[in-house]
């Protein structure tokens, strides 16, 4: 096993060990906290142009000043009760599979309808870099979730590395395909009681480009993310709770 793996192993294990030494309190505001921070950027990751303030209205119910900020507010509900799902599913231990993401697709998307696999060849508009032919999509897919769910797939941070990247060269959708990827690996990730992969928006573009590289490109940038959300829980453990956000950077075009 890599040593870096199991330098996080041992890493997790001492930050949660401090974690539970909080009250009930700060605990909640940290798993808060978090999942904000999760929101933000996977939105803000899929372009879509989020203000920390617009998940605060979100989150209270307002139904907005006209029909893009209601548009807005509905998308943001709507990835908001996605994660609450997916990590839901995931502490539960079900299994990750195509209807799996077919519905996490779904949920971000209320036009989705049936959500069909993508038709059409070539690169992605936006990450650029070529994908499988469509006729190939479900059987590299269902290959793909089989592989990683087997008794061997190794170590948790391996198999949610090989989803990131292999779902991303599979590109199964037409649209929401980046998400479904760093999805599936923080599935992986929760599953075995690492925190979400939180991958700061500002990596836009070293993400896009990791896809167009050998896997190591995509690990380096994988585990700077895993470290990432390990270090700013450091921080709010030292400061008893007192840490208000995780770097929610204003949206800027």
């Amino acid at each position: 096993m890599e040593l870096r793996y199991i330098d996080l192993d041992t890493r997790l294990d001492a930050i949660q060990d401090r974690f539970w030494g909080l009250t009930a309190t700060q605990r909640a505001r940290w798993d808060d906290l978090e999942h904000v921070a999760w929101l933000y950027h996977e939105l803000q990751l899929e372009g879509v142009g989020v203000r920390p303030s617009d998940i605060a209205r979100a989150r209270a119910g307002e139904e907005g000043a006209d029909y893009c900020d209601r548009v807005l507010l509905e998308q943001i509900r709507r990835a908001d009760a996605l994660l609450h799902q997916v990590r839901d599913q995931a502490q539960a231990g079900e299994a990750l599979t195509v209807p799996t993401l077919r519905q996490w697709v779904a949920q971000l998307d209320a036009n989705a309808g049936d959500v069909a696999f993508r038709k059409k060849d070539g690169p992605t508009e936006h990450y650029k870099h070529e994908v499988l032919a469509p006729k190939e999509i479900l059987n590299a897919l269902e290959a793909l979730l089989e592989r990683t769910q087997s008794d061997d797939a190794g170590h948790a941070l391996e198999v949610a590395l090989e989803l990131l990247y292999q779902i991303g060269k599979i590109w199964p959708f037409s649209q929401w395909s980046g998400m479904c990827a760093r999805l599936a690996a923080s599935y992986i990730l929760i599953e075995a009681g690492y925190p979400p992969w939180i991958l700061p928006a500002r990596e836009r573009m070293n993400f896009y480009q990791a896809y167009h590289h050998e896997p190591s490109r995509m690990k380096d940038l994988f585990l700077h993310g895993v470290e990432g959300i390990f270090a700013s829980k450091d921080v709010f453990i030292q400061e008893r709770g007192e840490l208000n956000t995780l770097e929610l950077e204003e949206y800027t075009p």
